[in-house]
């Protein structure tokens, strides 16, 4: 298996696999709509994790992130989905810190771990306490 190709990660957005895959609808839902459905008062932290469309995900929450201003942790792939988060997140003043060995480090801008070993952000509308 080519390094870095898992049996168990799939994705919506087109050529994220480089060797040919096999389509399969799947229902899709968006955040803000699941909330509604299940009368969530409050979403406080967030996991986005959709293997290079999370820009869509946090988009399909947009309400979530005005009303609650959750924590989102975001996956962040090198090369795919920094500059759709850089514009998205903005409008909701979050902040970026990268999630490292080192722990969270503040960030201006959003840049994917090109070892992929540190792929993760924490985006927050407060400022987060380093000490």
């Amino acid at each position: 298996m080519p390094r870095g190709e898992t049996p168990s990660s799939a994705s919506t957005r087109e050529g994220f696999r480089r060797r040919s895959v096999t389509r399969v609808p799947v229902p899709a839902l968006k955040i803000d709509s699941y909330a509604r459905r299940k009368n969530l008062e409050r979403i406080d932290l967030a996991k986005i994790d959709t293997e290079s469309t999370e820009p869509a995900a946090l988009r399909g929450m947009s309400e979530i992130l005005g009303r609650d201003s959750p924590i989102v942790i975001c996956e962040v792939l090198n090369g795919r989905t920094e500059e759709d988060l850089m514009k998205f997140l903005p409008r909701f003043g979050y902040r970026y810190y990268h999630i490292t060995d080192k722990g969270l480090e503040p960030r201006d801008e959003i840049v994917g771990d090109i070892t992929y070993r540190f792929s993760n952000y924490l985006f927050s509308r407060t400022k987060v306490d380093l000490g």
